[in-house]
């Protein structure tokens, strides 16, 4: 961190510390996410993505050992190697075929909607149904208008 930096840090931290809040919750996930590796076996750690297929003892082995309360953290840092693997596959694919590469995280991302690979698109099919499933289990949840406020079932 050079000097600017951290003069820029000392000033926020005068103004109320929003930035160095900020910093500070980075440093936490980032030790995490470095405690979930470390806590893989060397075949997880080689390849993360066996976790997705493997038992839910493995995770759960994780999560003890790293003293977690949940494996969503465990499905954070899958989910970032998988997104890491997808870049990498599109720059490569691209590169090869003499297209122009992104200079921003923006262009990347718009590039891999426009020309999504193959894994890229398995990935962003999944999260659309996994949103879909979200919006029809709010909708279940939550009653709407006329006939739910009178406690009436409406039929389809």
């Amino acid at each position: 961190m050079t000097a600017t930096q951290r003069m820029g840090l000392r000033f926020d931290q005068l103004r109320g510390g929003e930035q160095a809040q900020a910093l500070d919750e980075m440093k936490a996930e980032l030790r995490t996410s470095l405690a979930i590796l470390d806590a893989m076996t060397p075949a997880e750690a080689r390849n993360p993505l066996v976790l997705v297929k493997a038992s839910r003892a493995a995770k759960e082995r994780i999560v003890g050992q790293v003293g977690l309360s949940s494996d969503a953290p465990i499905k954070s840092v899958l989910m970032q190697f998988e997104w890491s693997l997808i870049q990498h596959e599109f720059l490569r694919r691209e590169r090869l075929a003499g297209r122009t590469l992104p200079r921003t995280q923006e262009e990347m991302e718009w590039m891999l909607r426009q020309r999504p690979t193959s894994r890229a698109f398995r990935m962003l099919r999944s999260e659309s149904m996994r949103m879909q499933g979200r919006m029809r289990a709010s909708k279940v949840a939550r009653p709407r208008g006329f006939a739910a406020e009178r406690g009436l079932r409406l039929v389809n």
